[in-house]
């Protein structure tokens, strides 16, 4: 089996899917954050109350918890 280098990493608001990203595998939680809440059309979520938890996900999911 070959593994790709490329990931689908896969972006949810209080447990909705709000998007969809592509990183290299194995990428920092800090970095993918860091890119993700930097969208437009995420930090639109982000801002409409108070982040309470990130949950990250190696390699497949980011969910923010915003109260």
């Amino acid at each position: 089996m070959v593994k790709d280098d490329v990931v689908t990493v896969v972006v949810q608001v209080n447990g909705k899917l709000r998007g969809e990203f592509r990183f290299d595998r194995g990428v920092d939680q800090d970095i993918v954050v860091e890119e993700v809440s930097q969208d437009d059309k995420i930090a639109k979520y982000l801002s409409q109350g108070e982040l309470v938890k990130t949950i990250f996900v190696p390699d497949k999911l980011v969910n923010f918890v915003v109260k």
